[in-house]
C-alpha cells in the first residue's frame, strides 16, 4: 500500500454530519475545497451513503474518526455492560462536561472498537479510519489546563490491577488507594509502560485490521505529554500513518504559537507525518455551551498556522466554523489516492 500523504483536513463531529442538510453540507464542502482542503474527517459510527457520495464528488478523501475509550451517543455502554474507571479514593471517576470515559482493560468494549473498526474499514470509498479517545481516562481539555485539577489517567480497578499483576509479575493491593500509593511510587515507570503497552495493542491491531483492507490509520494525540494517557508516539511509528495532534490553544487558554511547539516536539521525536488540530471558534454556536476558552481573533488563526509549518497540512475543528479560516493558499502536495 501507497504511503499515506496527508492533506489540510476537515474535521466533523458526529452530530455535525447528523445535522448538515444536502444543502449545507454541500456548501461546507465547496468552502472546504475553496481553501485547499483535501482530507475530511467525520466522526460516525455509521457513515451515509450521502456523506460519502458529496465528499467523492469534490475528490475529497473520506477518513473516519473511530470514537474508543468514551461513552457517546452512538455507542452507550450500560452499567452492566462497561466498567468504570476507578479512582485512588475507590469512587467511579466522575463525568465531567460531556466526558465519560472507558477503560482499556474493558474487554467487552476493545471487542466493539475493534469489530465496528472492521466494519467501517470495509465501506467503499472510506480512505482511512482516524481513531480518538484512544487513550486512559482524561478529559484532557480541561485537566491539563494550567489550573486543572489533573486526576491521573488511570483507574485502580480490579481487572485492571489484576491485569498488569498478570503482565508484569508485579504484585500490588486490591485497595485502590493502597495500589495507586505503589503504582504512582515505586512502580510508577512500569505502571507507565503497562497503560502505554495497553493502548499499543490495540492500535497495532487495528491498524493491521485497516492496511489489509487498504486503507490508512491515523490517531488522534493529546498534545501535552500524551505518555501521560498511555500514547506511546513512539511506539506506533511504522504502523501508524499519521498523527493528529489535537492542538486547541484557546480550550488550553495558551496561545496560539504553541502550537508550532507541540508540532516540533513531535517531529523531533517520530517521523510518522504531523498534521496539527487547529481550534477555529470557542464560540456556543459550535461548542454546545460546554467551555471552549476565550473567542479566536483571526490573527491568532494565522499564528497558529504558522506553527504548523510553511510546506506541512493542517486540520481545522470544529469544521463546521471553516468560514473564520483565512483564505490563505494552503500547501498541498500531489495527491495519493487509495
Amino acid at each position: 500500500m501507497a504511503s499515506f500523504v496527508p492533506h489540510s483536513t476537515l474535521v466533523l463531529t458526529g452530530d455535525d454530519v447528523r445535522t448538515l442538510d444536502a444543502h449545507r453540507l454541500g456548501w461546507l464542502l465547496d468552502d472546504a475545497v475553496d481553501r485547499g482542503i483535501g482530507d475530511v474527517i467525520a466522526e460516525v459510527d455509521d457513515v451515509p451513503q450521502a456523506l460519502i457520495d458529496a465528499v467523492l464528488a469534490r475528490d475529497l478523501r473520506l477518513l473516519v474518526g473511530v470514537t474508543c475509550f468514551h461513552e457517546h451517543g452512538e455507542v452507550t455502554f450500560s452499567a452492566e455492560s462497561a466498567r468504570r474507571p476507578i479512582g485512588a479514593d475507590g469512587k467511579p471517576r466522575e463525568r465531567i462536561e460531556w466526558y465519560v470515559g472507558l477503560l482499556p482493560t474493558d474487554h467487552r468494549v476493545v471487542a466493539e472498537i475493534v469489530a465496528r473498526c472492521a466494519r467501517l474499514a470495509a465501506v467503499p470509498g472510506v480512505s482511512g479510519l482516524v481513531l480518538d479517545f484512544i487513550r486512559w481516562p482524561l478529559h484532557w481539555e480541561l485537566e491539563q489546563r494550567e489550573d486543572g485539577r489533573r486526576t491521573p489517567a488511570a483507574s485502580y480497578d480490579l481487572v485492571t490491577l489484576g491485569d498488569f499483576s498478570d503482565r508484569t509479575g508485579i504484585r500490588v493491593p486490591t485497595d485502590p488507594a493502597e495500589a495507586a500509593t505503589e503504582l504512582m511510587g515505586v512502580h510508577a515507570e512500569r505502571w507507565r509502560r503497562y497503560r502505554a503497552e495497553t493502548i499499543t495493542h490495540l492500535v497495532r491491531l487495528i491498524a493491521d485490521l485497516a492496511h489489509d483492507s487498504g486503507i490508512h490509520l491515523g490517531a488522534f494525540v493529546v498534545p501535552i505529554t500524551p505518555e501521560e494517557v498511555g500514547q506511546d508516539v513512539r511506539a506506533w511509528e511504522g504502523f501508524v500513518d499519521v498523527l493528529y495532534p489535537m492542538t486547541y490553544h484557546a480550550i488550553l487558554h495558551l496561545e496560539p504559537e504553541w502550537v508550532g511547539d507541540v508540532v516540533a516536539s513531535l517531529r523531533q521525536c517520530v517521523s510518522t507525518p504531523v498534521v496539527p488540530v487547529i481550534q477555529l471558534t470557542a464560540s456556543a454556536e459550535y461548542s454546545g455551551g460546554w467551555d471552549w476558552g476565550n473567542e479566536i481573533p483571526p490573527a491568532d488563526i494565522d499564528a497558529a498556522l504558522r506553527g504548523a509549518g510553511s510546506s506541512a497540512s493542517a486540520a481545522f475543528f470544529p469544521g463546521t466554523a471553516i468560514r473564520e479560516l483565512p483564505r490563505l493558499a494552503t500547501p498541498q502536495p500531489e495527491k495519493t489516492r487509495r
